[in-house]
């Protein structure tokens, strides 16, 4: 275990297992619940949603960085880390990606939040990884973050992409608006588009167990069609999609097997006391589809997530994949900047522009 402290906190590296879980999870709970109160629409995660993230056997169990606080020996600060093949230029090289950022709200400006993000990337160069990403909002003051993290460790940035849209596909507008404060226009808009058209088309359908090992081939496209992409391992996959909470849909081919999915897993969006369940759009692969298919498909995503009683769905807009079936299937894409930074421990040549690039949120 590795620890840096000297004051009342030691921010630590340490092994996730049943006794602390629950520890953790309340720092995580209560640091996103803080989040914009007086505008609603933080996130709440859940015992499923924090397993979907950090649960799955092919994730070491000590990569994680904890803060407590000496005085009176509460975990007070959190991140994990799930490592990703990270492929560029031909080349794969081993990184990690962090997740789950959480600092008590009473613990707050301390500088807690960067001593984590300095421990994190220091645990991460001496494990023998090759980088490390950071995704930062720039109204968070996320540059600031980044630069201060390099001044620290001497490991240099540069900026993947900047995600500039996120989508949103709302099927109660009502209870929406219960958790995240909405202008009278839009809810207008939104409740003009909330209703799901029914599934006529046979080709579409709900994941079975059985369909995980052509879904993980057809993970190859990711790599094949964008100039950078971060592929899982096939055992973390397929443990992904046979966990509660997960929504997959998928389209089978003229020959039987499926050539495209979505996939969305269940968070809960918090506000004004209240909270609503929703769905997160983590992975989209519709490269082999036509355009009606894949609208087809998003349909049928939205279906089967009003009928689990989800609220909606959102996620960032990675520029991945084709964004007009969406839009067909009444997703509604809206301005906000999410920068995805990289932090080499060796050489690692990148294009001078990403304008592609495939990961997944959990």
């Amino acid at each position: 275990m590795d620890a840096q402290g000297g004051d009342e906190y030691v921010v630590e590296r340490f092994t996730l297992d049943a006794e602390n879980y629950k520890q953790v999870l309340e720092v995580v709970k209560a640091a996103y619940l803080a989040n914009d109160p007086e505008e609603g629409g933080t996130i709440s995660f859940s015992e499923e949603a924090f397993n979907i993230f950090f649960g799955s056997p092919s994730i070491p169990r000590d990569y994680f960085i904890r803060v407590v606080h000496k005085p009176t020996g509460e975990v007070v600060g959190f991140e994990g880390a799930n490592p990703r093949a990270f492929h560029v230029n031909g080349r794969t090289y081993k990184t990690g990606v962090p997740g789950m950022l959480a600092v008590h709200p009473r613990h707050r400006r301390k500088n807690l939040a960067f001593r984590i993000g300095v421990t994190m990337l220091k645990m991460g160069k001496a494990l023998g990884y090759e980088g490390g990403f950071g995704l930062f909002e720039p109204e968070a003051h996320g540059i600031d973050t980044s630069a201060a993290l390099v001044r620290e460790t001497g490991i240099q940035c540069k900026e993947i992409i900047t995600i500039t849209k996120f989508i949103v596909r709302v099927f109660d507008v009502k209870k929406m608006s219960q958790v995240v404060r909405t202008k009278w226009y839009e809810k207008l808009a939104l409740g003009l588009l909330q209703g799901v058209p029914r599934n006529k088309n046979p080709r579409v359908r709900k994941f079975r167990p059985e369909d995980a090992g052509r879904m993980y081939d057809l993970l190859e496209d990711h790599r094949v069609r964008n100039q950078a992409s971060f592929i899982r391992e096939r055992e973390d996959f397929t443990w992904f999609l046979n966990q509660p909470g997960v929504n997959c849909v998928v389209h089978d081919g003229p020959d039987g097997l499926v050539d495209g999915f979505i996939i969305a897993w269940r968070f809960d969006l918090a506000g004004f006391g209240k909270a609503h369940p929703f769905g997160w759009l983590d992975m989209v692969h519709i490269y082999r589809l036509s355009t009606g298919e894949a609208a087809d498909l998003c349909n049928l995503l939205a279906q089967t997530s009003k009928e689990l009683g989800w609220v909606g769905l959102q996620s960032p807009f990675v520029p991945y994949f084709d964004p007009v079936p969406l839009k067909k299937a009444r997703f509604i894409f809206y301005p906000k900047k999410l920068i995805l930074n990289f932090y080499p421990f060796v050489d690692v040549p990148l294009p001078d522009k990403i304008s592609s690039i495939y990961f997944d949120w959990r």
